[in-house]
């Protein structure tokens, strides 16, 4: 048996036109896609996938904000920038980075 390269990119460009093609049918309806991102402590991946998404989500035409915390925010501080974003109704969705620092807890109800 030979081996085959596939590339994965042809697939790829054509779900992001999909996507994109969807937002534009959100906002001509008025809805208005916000993705914002919760970036914790200074893991430098993590910094690179976060800036990725930002990147992907202007290519679709999804706004985007990005929080970013230091690595000594408490639980309760975490706790309260999530449910400040939940509360607040232009987001539509939320990305918590992880890793977190040690200390934190990405399923803390």
């Amino acid at each position: 048996m030979t081996g085959r390269i596939m590339d994965g990119r042809p697939a790829g460009q054509k779900i992001r036109e999909c996507v994109k093609r969807q937002v534009d049918g959100l906002h001509e309806s008025g809805v208005r896609p916000l993705l914002a991102t919760i970036l914790v402590g200074d893991n430098p991946a993590s910094r690179v996938y976060v800036r990725n998404k930002h990147s992907a989500c202007r290519d679709a035409s999804i706004a985007s904000r990005n929080i970013e915390l230091n690595s000594n925010t408490s639980q309760s501080e975490l706790l309260d920038v999530i449910n400040d974003l939940n509360k607040d109704p232009n987001v539509t969705g939320i990305l918590l980075q992880l890793p977190l620092p040690r200390g934190l807890d990405d399923a803390s109800e």
